[in-house]
């Protein structure tokens, strides 16, 4: 019986493994902190044998030393810094429907299609202490390596929820009592001035070229605006991002 029992579980553990894809992430720093993450996900490492020396700091044993080769096979953009860093992450699968009862902050990116820009904002989000971040599907790659560089390895320590339809998202947010905030240059509250609960907060950023489409804007219930000088037209959304988790953090610290 228990011999059955664990051919069984043997058999759902390599089907499970079967479904769930992995991808290959790149570059020094994304490397590095899933190793330090101690993460279930990460399958192996494979670097070069100059960087040696940061995996035997880190005591970590499960890598395959390459040549330049190997990178060159995988790599289509050669623009993509590498660093003779590379490592198989098994995919996410993160619980939406508990992230939705929860009592989290949320940041979620509205046609925000840009990889380095999520990567960015996924840095931010670490940087200021908010896990959580929603995108949309259409414009998510979990296996982009400019995504996962430009986080310099946020996205390891943060958890990210591709979603079809952000309306719905958005009202089942709401439903949870959950405040919404959009950001938009036309917003009628400067955040500077702007009181924040502690949490349950939902921050949605848009799009540099167009902003918040209306649809979403209109599910906002309170738009912010950044007051920059006015021969500024906007700012970048990864810096917009980072100057709002920030008043966020500063007002929750006080």
């Amino acid at each position: 019986m228990i011999f059955g029992v664990l051919i069984l579980y043997v058999l759902i553990k390599i089907n499970r493994n079967k479904i769930m894809k992995n991808f290959i992430i790149l570059g020094k720093y994304p490397v590095i902190e899933a190793i330090k993450s101690n993460s279930k996900n990460l399958l192996k490492v494979y670097i070069l044998n100059q960087n040696l020396k940061y995996l035997q700091k880190l005591n970590y044993k499960n890598f395959e030393i390459v040549e330049k080769k190997f990178f060159r096979k995988i790599i289509k953009n050669e623009s993509i810094l590498h660093q003779g860093f590379a490592a198989k992450i098994l995919q996410n699968s993160h619980n939406l429907k508990k992230l939705i009862i929860s009592n989290n902050n949320i940041v979620l990116l509205d046609n925000i299609n840009d990889p380095r820009n999520q990567g960015s904002i996924i840095r931010n989000c670490l940087a200021f202490n908010v896990y959580d971040i929603i995108i949309e599907a259409k414009f998510f790659k979990e296996d982009s390596p400019s995504m996962h560089i430009a986080s310099s390895g946020a996205t390891m320590k943060t958890r990210i929820y591709s979603v079809s339809n952000l309306n719905n998202i958005i009202k089942d947010l709401k439903n949870n009592n959950f405040y919404v905030y959009g950001f938009d240059s036309c917003g009628s509250h400067p955040i500077e001035t702007h009181e924040f609960n502690k949490d349950k907060n939902v921050f949605i950023f848009g799009s540099e070229g167009s902003g918040l489409r209306k649809n979403i804007s209109e599910k906002c219930d309170t738009l912010l605006k950044i007051n920059i000088n006015k021969d500024i037209d906007s700012l970048n959304v990864s810096n917009a991002s980072a100057i709002s988790l920030y008043e966020l953090h500063k007002k929750n610290r006080s």
